[in-house]
């Protein structure tokens, strides 16, 4: 599938692919839920 070559392109490269490597390890389900509610939104 698609989603493995990116993934796999992804740790080759050093890309994060998890939450915790970016820092974000600690955030809620509310708080990605805000998140991603706004990255929907239009404009």
């Amino acid at each position: 599938a698609v989603i493995n070559e990116v993934f796999d392109f992804c740790e080759t490269v050093g890309l994060p692919t998890t939450l915790a490597e970016i820092g974000l390890d600690k955030a809620t389900d509310e708080q990605l839920m805000k998140v991603a509610a706004a990255s929907c939104m239009e404009g």
